[in-house]
């Protein structure tokens, strides 16, 4: 029996292979082009981060659509990044589920960031080997995009955010990402799913729970001062 979560992907991967929007790739894309080639990157590189065989819509991207693609992720990147920058405000002005929602938000985008480098890359290599025309353009995109990851991680790693995104780990969300990951991706695990959110949860817990001891000491030297 097929397990549902592959046919899942693979039914999003066929679904966004199916936009018409890809055929304007034979011609000058729109940015509504490149948007429908992000999305081709992001389910079939959730296929490869998974290890799910696609069957008849699995493939290579091709490079005018892995160009799109990589010109959308950086558009992509740079809304996360604003996002990130909103994070800790838009938090402390909600609670309980939406909190935990919004956490989970800004960590599906960098997973899908994640799964469209993955099949951007996979392109890169292709027409590399197979040394098509046009490939620079791709490297150059590609250049791009990564140069904004990095700013994205290093705001997702300073220490405000990354204690609000600790939270998530009271869920199941990162458990689930780790056990689907397949060889090479889960050997290297990205900071989110490496245990460093586990880590600082554990040292928030730590800190809060010393703050909360030492509380009713400094109750009860207020009291005896007072008799």
């Amino acid at each position: 029996m097929e397990n549902p979560r592959d046919m899942w992907y693979v039914e999003e991967l066929r679904e966004s292979l199916a936009d018409p929007l890809l055929d304007e790739f034979d011609a000058n894309p729109s940015a509504e082009a490149k948007q429908a080639a992000l999305r081709v990157a992001v389910n079939l590189g959730y296929c490869r981060l998974f290890g799910i065989d696609a069957g008849e819509v699995d493939g290579v991207m091709p490079l005018a659509e892995a160009i799109g693609a990589a010109e959308a992720l950086a558009d992509f990147v740079d809304e996360s990044i604003a996002e990130v920058k909103r994070y800790p405000k838009e938090w402390d002005n909600t609670i309980g589920e939406e909190a935990e929602d919004l956490t989970i938000g800004i960590l599906d985008r960098r997973m899908d960031a994640w799964a469209a480098h993955v099949a951007i890359s996979e392109a890169a290599l292709w027409a590399t080997v197979g040394r098509a025309s046009g490939i620079s353009y791709l490297l150059e995109a590609q250049e791009r995009y990564e140069a904004k990851l990095r700013q994205l991680d290093e705001l997702m790693q300073t220490p405000e955010v990354i204690e609000l995104l600790s939270t998530v780990t009271g869920t199941r969300v990162l458990e689930n990402w780790r056990v689907q990951l397949v060889e090479p991706y889960s050997l290297s695990l990205l900071y989110w799913l490496d245990g460093t959110l586990e880590a600082v949860a554990k040292r928030v817990e730590e800190e809060v729970m010393n703050t909360l001891r030492k509380f009713p000491c400094r109750a009860r030297s207020r009291s005896m001062a007072s008799r």
